[in-house]
């Protein structure tokens, strides 16, 4: 019966997840569902079996969607700071440029002065 009530159990949950109105009367363990029209019924154990499983299902791609996040995360992370490293690669050239730029000049004027 669980296996043929599988889908009916999956789309009942997804149902009481979006706060779709559908009739269900507890009568001792035996929950009877007024199913588009049709009365199901079962055990109040298969309804809890099946909520626990899909409770399951859900938890795990709720995991599988954190460690997505977490990677991209990181991924991003890792981006940013290549990106930060390069730059600061670029300044430091440029420092060393400028240093060279000025020492050239200071020789050059040095030069200059002897000459006048």
């Amino acid at each position: 019966m669980c296996q043929e009530y599988e889908q009916f159990f999956t789309v009942l949950i997804l149902n009481l997840m979006k706060d779709q109105k559908i009739q269900s009367i507890l009568n001792g363990s035996i929950l009877f569902f007024n199913y588009f029209g049709q009365e199901v019924k079962c055990t109040v154990q298969e309804v809890e079996s099946h909520v626990k499983m899909y409770e399951k299902k859900l938890q795990q791609e709720v995991i599988i969607q954190l460690r997505q996040r977490a990677l991209d995360n990181l991924k991003s992370r890792e981006n940013i700071n290549n990106l930060l490293e390069k730059i600061q690669r670029q300044n430091q050239t440029q420092k060393e440029q400028q240093l060279q730029m000025k020492s050239h000049d200071n020789k050059l004027n040095t030069l200059f002065k002897c000459y006048i």
